[in-house]
């Protein structure tokens, strides 16, 4: 298996997961500890990410950005998601669970009512989309 088709692999892995709204303790751990190799791919990605989010931003607000304003956002992106699947990983094991699960992301965001107002709305959209999928069964 190439590096393409196992990131490939391990993202459908972390996106069902995600659809779940659970997260395995050991599937997030896994893809914290990549090789230097899948990190490199996982810092592009992150950066093209943060490149394309930024020019959208620049174009609409009329500005312009530099290569190391991405870099920089690129590197706080990136340390703040690790430090969130720690803490959300924290969360999970200090309450005796193997999975991480919605309840500890909102722990993570508890104190910032945006964030709360947003994972509210997600789960609520989820939430009907969930029921609509199961009406056909």
């Amino acid at each position: 298996m190439n590096l393409t088709t196992e990131k490939q692999y391990a993202y459908g892995k972390f996106v069902a997961s995600f659809k779940k709204s659970m997260y395995p303790i050991q599937a997030i751990q896994s893809l914290s500890m990549v090789d230097d190799e899948r990190s490199a791919a996982v810092h592009a990605s992150m950066r093209l990410a943060v490149a394309q989010i930024a020019h959208a931003s620049a174009k609409r607000e009329r500005v312009t950005i530099s290569s190391t304003l991405v870099d920089y956002v690129t590197e706080l992106a990136e340390g703040f998601a690790d430090r969130l699947m720690f803490d959300m990983c924290s969360f999970a094991k200090h309450a005796k669970r193997n999975t991480v699960s919605t309840d500890d992301v909102r722990l993570c965001a508890r104190n910032n009512e945006a964030i709360m107002d947003a994972l509210n709305a997600f789960e609520r959209d989820n939430q009907t989309t969930a029921a609509a999928d199961t009406d056909g069964i």
